[in-house]
């Protein structure tokens, strides 16, 4: 699978994504000084831009649910 290419790796790990409808799913998060990758076993779901990604959103106390962000 070819991802990085020129892309410098910043951070890479696996996270539980949860759906409109609370199921969670399995997915590795892989940020590169260009892209944001969403990536579901070997295949890449999603790939935003970092130019076009305007605002990251993360939950903090008093919010129940501390480990959630939103891109």
């Amino acid at each position: 699978m070819k991802l990085l290419g020129s892309e410098r790796l910043f951070f890479a790990d696996k996270m539980k994504k949860t759906n409109m409808y609370e199921w969670t799913q399995e997915r590795t998060l892989v940020i590169t000084d260009e892209n944001i990758y969403n990536i579901h076993k070997k295949e890449i779901k999603r790939a935003i831009a970092i130019k076009d990604v305007s605002a990251l959103v993360k939950c903090v106390p008093p919010s129940k649910c501390l480990t959630e962000f939103t891109i």
